[in-house]
This record gives structure tokens, C-alpha cells and sequence, in this order.
């Protein structure tokens, strides 16, 4: 009878071994799996979203760029047409009430 035994005491350890390999194994790959999840991103969609933003901003800045452009003429204008006009007025003004 011991002999009997002997082979299944034997035995038990590799049968823990093996549960104990397949239980790891699982474990590790439900490990991998989660891990992949946090991996995979979608850059296609945060592409597109950057791009948009991108050109939001330039269609902005472009339009901020023709209202500088605007001023500037509508600044020369003033600074070399009305100005001279009303320094000439303002020199007629003064010249004719210097005769009276």
C-alpha cells in the first residue's frame, strides 16, 4: 500500500504545478488584454480633430489679417488725403481771419 501512494503524492504536485501555470497564464493574458485596450488609440479621430483646430485658427488669423490690411488703407487714406485737406483748411482759416 505505501507503494500506491507514493505515485499519487507524486502526481499532486505536477497537477498544482499545471493548475497553477493555467491559472497564470490566463491571468497574465487577461493582464495583456487590458494593457492592449490602453494601447489602441484612435489617431485617425485626434488627427481629424487637430486638423480641424488647425484650420479654425488659419481661417481666424486670416481673417484678423484682411481687418489689419483694412485699417492700414483705411489709416493711409486718412494720413494722406483727409489730413492734408483739413491742414489746408485750417491754413486757409487762419490766413483769412490774419487779414481782419
Amino acid at each position: 500500500m505505501p507503494t500506491d501512494l507514493a505515485p499519487s503524492s507524486e502526481t499532486a504536485p505536477a497537477d498544482k504545478t499545471s493548475r497553477s501555470n493555467k491559472v497564470l497564464g490566463q491571468q497574465l493574458s487577461d493582464a495583456c488584454n487590458d494593457y492592449v485596450k490602453y494601447v489602441s488609440v484612435d489617431t485617425a479621430a485626434t488627427d481629424r480633430r487637430v486638423n480641424d483646430g488647425v484650420e479654425s485658427l488659419l481661417v481666424r488669423l486670416d481673417e484678423f489679417e484682411q481687418l489689419l490690411e483694412f485699417s492700414r488703407s483705411d489709416a493711409n487714406v486718412c494720413l494722406f488725403k483727409h489730413v492734408p485737406n483739413l491742414q489746408a483748411k485750417f491754413i486757409g482759416r487762419c490766413e483769412s481771419e490774419s487779414w481782419q
